[in-house]
């Protein structure tokens, strides 16, 4: 799929790398880790000039995909937050936000 973001143009079948947001059951519904709701799915790419972002797909009548870049250090707390390996270009920011 094809996202525009600003002045650049971004497809999600040709990113280098993708990582769809783990779900938890909370007893009643499946809810995303990061986007914290049941009707959200978020999923971060890495696009093939190293470029992290998310698309947010919110399942609900009417409502669009968002998506948006991402900083190094964001992608580092999202991949934490949602349990995934680091890649190796994100090396230098996992000390600086871990605890």
């Amino acid at each position: 799929m094809k996202y525009r973001i600003g002045a650049s143009v971004v497809d999600t079948e040709r990113a280098a790398k993708s990582w769809p947001e783990r779900r938890d059951f909370n007893g009643k519904n499946f809810v995303g880790r990061s986007s914290c709701d049941q009707w959200t799915y978020e999923t971060l790419y890495r696009s093939r000039r190293g470029r992290y972002y998310i698309v947010r797909e919110i399942h609900r009548e009417g409502a669009a995909p968002d998506v948006q870049f991402v900083s190094l250090k964001e992608a580092v707390r999202w991949l934490a937050l949602n349990e995934y390996p680091y890649p190796h270009d994100l090396g230098k920011f996992v000390e600086l936000m871990s605890e």
